[in-house]
């Protein structure tokens, strides 16, 4: 019974996500180089999902990427961000 409901539970969720995701809003989680769009509806009730672009990171993110499509390596990246102050939960995963 457990396993049959964890399933049914994965099911809904992932269907959920997909529904959201294709109304253009997030799928879960706050991505760097985003931020949380606070808005509400007229019943005053708050809207969620709507993210916007911070511009400061997601200059580090096309920094990032370009240096990697060039061949810098991720740790090379990694030290390079690092020396300029930048954090380090802030990296994307590579590779």
């Amino acid at each position: 019974m457990n396993a049959l409901f964890l399933k049914d539970l994965a099911m809904k969720t992932h269907s959920d996500l997909r529904g959201r995701v294709e109304k253009g809003k997030a799928g879960g989680g706050l991505c760097y180089g985003y931020k949380v769009m606070k808005k509400v509806d007229a019943n005053g009730e708050p809207i969620r999902g709507d993210r916007e672009v911070v511009a400061e990171e997601a200059d580090t993110i096309r920094r990032i990427f370009r240096e990697f499509a060039s061949g810098k390596s991720p740790k090379a990246i990694a030290i390079d961000l690092n020396r300029q102050g930048h954090s380090r939960a802030a990296w994307p995963r590579m590779g």
